[in-house]
């Protein structure tokens, strides 16, 4: 994999990757490279350090998604999320979903974490997420119709909603 560096017009890094590359994300300290089956963290630096691979499961989307802070991904079960601080390299496994990811994202401060699967979209106040803390619950979630699903699911982009709007009869008991 190469990193250009277009100002300079020329490679600013490369990255030996056996696999085919589903998603690639950058900050100023870290590159993260989605493959099928794994998560590869890079220190962002010349030349790159593998700084930790993490197993998934099946991810043929490349989801991941990156802050200055955390960095969350499929797990190693469909439906699970892996949160990283980066920091320390704590890890926290979330049983978001029952049935594979779709869908993830983390809003711009770190503070809402956002998963859908086929017919369930939910937040999660990403805080409360911890390995000291391993039961939490979704500040909301979205039942959707399997016909409609699929067309709601192919946008390229999960809106977080914040968690001070009211959404009384989206709070069911457990997500």
């Amino acid at each position: 994999m190469i990193i250009w560096d277009d100002a300079k017009q020329k490679v600013a890094i490369q990255l030996p990757v056996l696999t085919t590359v589903r998603g690639v994300r950058l900050s100023r300290s870290h590159i993260v490279v989605a493959l099928q089956n794994s998560i590869r963290v890079y220190k962002f630096q010349s030349p790159p350090e593998l700084w930790a691979v993490f197993e998934t499961a099946d991810n043929p989307l490349g989801l991941c998604c990156l802050t200055s802070k955390t960095l969350a991904f499929p797990g190693r079960t469909p439906g699970q999320v892996q949160m990283v601080e980066l920091a320390t390299g704590n890890v926290s496994i979330i049983p978001a979903h029952g049935s594979s990811l779709r869908a993830i994202d983390i809003s711009r401060d770190g503070e809402v974490l956002a998963t859908a699967s086929e017919t369930v979209i939910a937040s999660f106040p990403s805080r409360s997420i911890s390995l000291a803390n391993p039961r939490f619950r979704a500040h909301w979630c979205v039942y959707l119709q399997p016909a409609t699903a699929p067309e709601l699911l192919n946008l390229d982009v999960v809106l977080i909603m914040q968690p001070s709007i009211p959404w009384p009869s989206l709070r069911p008991d457990n997500c």
